[in-house]
């Protein structure tokens, strides 16, 4: 008897030696998986870069296609034979058509394509665009139809960049994705703006003659473009993906299997993290994100803050050839449009960096509105009081654009993140698409108002100044702290 007992007691022993094995270690896998859910720490799916990468192919491609006559503005009228207004319209419908169809093209992306399918979407609609510029080069009304083609496709990706972050990027990321998304569409149009540095569209260099365009050189350039459309359709189809496979939250990568009897028990230890995956998949749809973004007077205030000082910056690189004197050729204002654009893709990721480690994005982002008003300030000084073409005055207009330049698109980035957190758990993309829709509606409107007011820059600079100084006093009222989870 004495020997069953001490049986029996060895047994409860052993029971509850393995118990307590059991114990340590649902312990310590509690602590891993704390451990890897923590941004600091977290691991992520390394195809991220890569699906970045494809998307700022084709972010890149759109912005180089909507700039292009920007530089060329009087030659391509006469080319046409067309008022000079028609040519800015070139560059107008990408700002007016993307806010009536955004909605629906967001709509589709978010409730019924996916992020993938919609990228695919918007990619052939720019390769369709771009071959119609290609091929009908003589005729304005066919270049004006595969422009408005090329348009619809930045419905689809203009306000992804949040999106892509959200899904593949941890939180310690997520601002500098956001920056890098939107950095490569300001390369693009960069790139469209200095064309004129190394392309020489003109055909004839007789200073007693007007500047006429080479249709050759000109056909020669719109083939690149939809060169570089079709290679991006190609990226976003090779590496283009919906999400991490086996993701949690912020692209945590993990490797699941099928859990034995003993691991059943550790599911439920993991239960708030299951939840959280869950409240993620669950978050709103496109419309009730939307509802989310109009739900008090301190959201909506917000979306127009944003959408004034953005269309500020989306406005100038259409006037820049009709910001500078007469005799500035097309290769100073093209020399000037890199700079506006560099300047801004830079600080975006400098400025999303800064965030990603300080979280401060309120104060980065009155920050930078405060920067970008008071060079505009600067800038009507400048032109009032140096009125005699020197190279200071051409310094100060370089080196003041490019503040302007820097600033509101670092803006563009950090506000857009911003957002998304304030709106939170609104959908990124319908949030970002709201923002972009006020950013280019005010853009189309600056840009009318620019027509009227280009005869004399001075006024159009002392609206855009206006326009950036009241648009910060806004954000300093907004309540902004953000609803996402730091």
């Amino acid at each position: 008897m004495t020997g069953e007992t001490t049986q029996i007691g060895d047994m409860a022993a052993l029971h509850q030696h393995s118990k307590k094995d059991d114990t340590e270690s649902l312990v310590q896998r509690d602590e891993s998986t704390a451990e890897s859910s923590n941004p600091s720490k977290m691991t992520v799916h390394t195809d991220r870069w890569r699906v970045l990468f494809s998307f700022a192919v084709l972010s890149m491609s759109s912005a180089w296609i909507w700039i292009t006559w920007s530089p060329i503005v009087r030659p391509a009228a006469a080319f046409w034979n067309v008022p000079l207004g028609q040519v800015d319209a070139l560059a107008g419908i990408y700002l007016y058509v993307y806010v009536p169809c955004s909605f629906l093209s967001l709509y589709l992306v978010v409730n019924c394509l996916g992020l993938y399918n919609g990228l695919l979407v918007g990619a052939l609609f720019n390769v369709m665009g771009a071959m119609i510029r290609w091929a009908c080069l003589r005729s304005y009304q066919m270049v004006y139809i595969g422009t408005l083609l090329c348009a619809v496709a930045q419905t689809f990706t203009l306000s992804t960049p949040p999106l892509i972050a959200a899904r593949w990027f941890g939180n310690s990321e997520r601002a500098t994705a956001t920056g890098l998304g939107v950095l490569a569409n300001q390369l693009g149009t960069a790139i469209g703006l200095g064309a004129t540095i190394v392309v020489e569209f003109g055909a004839t260099k007789d200073e007693t003659s007007p500047f006429l365009l080479d249709a050759s050189k000109l056909r020669a350039y719109l083939g690149l473009q939809a060169a570089v459309a079709m290679t991006a359709l190609f990226l976003i189809s090779v590496f283009g993906s919906e999400e991490p496979p086996a993701t949690h939250d912020d692209g945590l990568e993990t490797h699941q299997t099928e859990p034995t009897q003993t691991e059943q028990s550790l599911l439920v230890s993991s239960q708030s993290s299951q939840e959280k995956s869950i409240r993620l998949n669950n978050r709103p749809k496109y419309i009730e994100s939307v509802g989310r973004v109009f739900t008090s007077v301190n959201n909506i205030a917000y979306v127009l803050s944003f959408g004034m000082a953005v269309g500020v910056f989306y406005t100038i690189p259409a006037f820049i050839s009709q910001m500078t004197p007469l005799s500035w050729s097309p290769r100073s204002n093209g020399w000037l449009g890199v700079f506006y654009q560099v300047f801004g893709a830079y600080a975006s990721f400098q400025t999303g960096r800064i965030v990603d480690v300080s979280q401060q994005h309120r104060r980065v982002c009155l920050t930078l509105l405060s920067v970008a008003s008071v060079s505009l300030v600067a800038l009507f000084v400048a032109q009032t009081l140096l009125e005699a073409e020197t190279w200071e005055k051409n310094a100060v207009v370089f080196i003041l654009i490019s503040l302007v330049g820097s600033s509101l698109a670092a803006w563009n980035s950090v506000g857009l993140e911003l957002g998304t957190g304030i709106y939170h758990p609104a959908n990124e993309a319908a949030v970002g698409g709201v923002l972009e829709a006020a950013a280019e509606l005010f853009g189309f409107l600056w840009v009318l108002l620019g027509g009227q007011l280009i005869e004399t820059p001075i006024m159009f600079l002392a609206l855009l100044a206006g326009v950036i100084s009241v648009a910060g006093m806004i954000l300093f009222q907004l309540d902004t702290r953000m609803k996402r989870p730091l």
